[in-house]
């Protein structure tokens, strides 16, 4: 995975392992930072552009089938799926 910003990249990543990025406090935190202008950009406007055909598209528009299904580590399981039905399955 590249890209040219570095908060863009780990929001993709996290979103492709099947992780909300609003539950990650650093992302999260990372778009409140418009005023330093850290990021000059919203979380919708990051597109994928992949050899995976469904990945082709906004990230946020992604539907969550077509995204891995990584387990957090154990301190975080339950915090930051995206699919509360995955959360409660890995606990």
């Amino acid at each position: 995975m590249a890209g040219t910003h570095p908060v863009a990249v780990d929001f993709a990543a996290a979103t492709i392992m099947g992780f909300s990025w609003e539950k990650l406090p650093l992302l999260r935190h990372a778009f409140q930072m418009k005023q330093l202008n850290f990021t000059s950009f919203s979380a919708e406007e990051i597109e994928i552009v992949s050899n995976r055909p469904a990945w082709n598209k906004p990230l946020i528009a992604i539907n969550s089938d077509d995204l891995f299904q990584f387990r957090p580590h154990f301190g975080w399981r339950g915090a930051i799926e995206r699919d509360k039905a995955l959360a409660v399955s890995h606990a």
